[in-house]
Order: C-alpha cells, then structure tokens, then sequence
C-alpha cells in the first residue's frame, strides 16, 4: 500500500474510528458490570435481611467489618482464577510467538 498514500490516510482514520468504537464499548461495559455486581450485592443483603426477619444487616452493611470483608475477598477469588489463567495463556502465547521469531538466534538451548 505504500503506492496509494491517499487509501492509507482513509484507512488510518477508518482504524482510529473504530478503535475509539471499541473503546467506547470496553468503558460501557465496565460501567454496566459494576452496575451489575452492586445491584448484586444489595439483592444479597435484602434476601437476606428477609430470610432472617429482618435481624441480620438491620443497621446496613459495614464493609470495615472483618467477617463481610473477607467474604467480599472468597468472593472475588472466582475473578483472581480466571484472571490468573488468562495471564498463563497470554504468556504461553507470547512465548510461542517470541520462540517462533528468534529460532536460530542462539536463543533456543536444545540437547
């Protein structure tokens, strides 16, 4: 493409378009996924307020207190294994790919 300069302008800014696009959607879906978890969260504690007529959580919810904040933390372990899995297939990706390139360079000890 380096003959046509004036298609490469036109899809540099057709690139910018829709990486502002994908943006846009990533910070709207974060906002709807915090919207989500905390509407969760006070579906939660008003089950259980009703479950236990009405004497646990009667004053709200203190999230200082050590029994609510670690089972905030159980609950987010979910997240923290997917997220660790996801950074092991990145690396091996990565790896792969870094492997690929630099065969032959040195870089690889085999036997």
């Amino acid at each position: 493409m380096t003959q046509y300069p004036s298609e490469r302008e036109k899809t540099d800014a057709l690139d910018a378009a829709g990486n502002t696009t994908a943006a846009i959607g990533k910070g709207f879906a974060i906002g709807s996924a915090a919207l989500v978890s905390l509407a969760l969260f006070g579906a939660f504690v008003t089950r259980i307020r009703h479950a236990s007529g009405d004497e646990v959580f009667a004053d709200g919810v203190n999230m200082l207190e050590p029994v609510t904040f670690a089972f905030l933390i159980v609950g987010g372990l979910d997240s923290l294994n997917i997220v660790m899995k996801l950074q092991a297939v990145l690396a091996l990706v990565f790896a792969d790919t870094f492997f690929a390139v630099n065969a032959g360079k040195g870089l690889l000890k085999m036997g």
